[in-house]
């Protein structure tokens, strides 16, 4: 008899339940930014690389190397170690750092819908002033905006989250703390 009942319990737990059957969550991507858990997993998408490259365009700027591609700068500070995304008035914000240069990092906003609405470089002042002591020390935001976005709102989280970035970052003993200097803003998108 107990042969039976262990047989019967066996039975029911390996067979599948009706009902039960469960559909594979939304990979991450641009239609479902929902399902992306870190930064990494959504600037892996094809489709994030290609919205990316349509919303910087051939911009040319000097934040990490000398007048490259805005775009491959922006892929670069959010290829490293990513952070969890942050909601920002319904807005998606996904950051990271930099490989191996953790003290330049990147952000992106998002609309619900996948648009991006604004890209930013939070990096030093080395690639422009490369003879200037102690360049390393001294950070700027670059915030590559589209023009519809909320100025205001996107801004403001963007230059709270780089003060706060910098903030953190790890000073030795005896040097002077690591500043951001300031904002720059570039309107980019529908108006370039």
């Amino acid at each position: 008899m107990t042969w039976k009942v262990l047989g019967l319990l066996l039975a029911l737990i390996t067979s599948p339940q009706q009902g039960s059957a469960q559909t594979p969550p939304n990979p991450c991507g641009l239609s479902s930014l929902e399902a992306c858990r870190t930064t990494n997993a959504l600037v892996s998408d094809a489709g994030f690389q290609a919205v990316l490259g349509l919303f910087l365009g051939d911009r040319q700027a000097a934040h990490l190397w000398e007048r490259r591609p805005v775009r491959d700068q922006v892929r670069a500070v959010l290829g490293g170690p990513p952070e969890a995304p942050t909601l920002v008035g319904g807005l998606y914000r996904f950051t990271a750092c930099r490989l191996h240069s953790c003290s330049e990092k990147g952000a992106v906003v998002l609309t619900p819908t996948g648009d991006i609405i604004a890209a930013a470089v939070l990096h030093s002042t080395c690639a422009t002033t490369p003879e200037t002591p102690r360049c390393a020390d001294k950070m700027r935001l670059a915030v590559y905006l589209h023009p519809a976005a909320d100025r205001p709102l996107i801004v403001g989280d963007l230059a709270h989250w780089a003060e706060d970035a910098v903030a953190r970052l790890y000073t030795p003993a005896g040097l002077s703390q690591t500043t951001l200097e300031g904002v720059d803003i570039f309107t980019v998108g529908d108006s370039d």
